[in-house]
């Protein structure tokens, strides 16, 4: 069984070339800056401070890993959707996703992160687009659903569940609030499914 609370950091990796060995079980964290992706790490792994956010917004340009145990991984991947470096180092980085998302083996999921109040921004909308070409299994978190009346949540998820039909893309949806520990609960159970398949 998966055990988060065992979670330590491994390393952060700029390139591809630099990454592990291709062996065990990965799943990939994504979503835009500032969307809350350490927040959901810290929570779903019991610590405070295992992820940290980074104090440049969009600035971090590395595949960040974490351990469960040798064969299980987590893999937070940078931030999208700010500009604050040249459009060289941008096309750089694209690059190195792309391969990872496409080449790595031992990814068996991804968990992209959405903003509960504005879900499918044109960038999450060519993420989602990306990552269904992997054929990898995909959960969808709407994070921040705390901020949100009943009724804005059920429109916002039914606005997410047409757009997933339109691209014909399943994915599992989980309304996630990290601060009123709403939906880990779903969600460590669902990734640790995936990682003893």
């Amino acid at each position: 069984m998966a055990n988060f609370k065992q979670a330590r950091f491994v390393g952060s990796f700029p390139q591809y070339s630099q990454l592990p060995p291709d062996e065990g079980t990965e799943i990939a964290v994504v979503g835009r800056s500032n969307v809350g992706k350490s927040s959901l790490i810290n929570a779903l792994t019991h610590r405070k401070n295992l992820a940290k956010s980074s104090s440049t917004p969009g600035k971090t340009r590395e595949i960040v890993l974490f351990e469960l145990d040798p064969a299980q991984r987590l893999s937070d991947l940078p931030g999208y959707g700010y500009a604050k470096v040249s459009q060289t180092e941008q096309r750089r980085w694209g690059k190195e996703l792309m391969r990872y998302l496409q080449e790595r083996q031992c990814l068996k999921a991804m968990v992209l992160i959405m903003d509960m109040r504005h879900p499918l921004t044109d960038l999450d909308r060519q993420m989602l687009q990306i990552l269904r070409e992997t054929g990898k299994a995909l959960v969808l978190v709407l994070n921040k659903s705390d901020k949100l009346k009943q009724g804005e949540q059920v429109k916002a998820r039914r606005t997410v569940e047409d757009f997933l039909k339109e691209l014909k893309f399943p994915a599992i949806i989980v309304p996630f609030s990290a601060e009123k520990k709403r939906g880990v609960e779903e969600l460590r159970e669902l990734l640790a499914q995936w990682f003893e398949h």
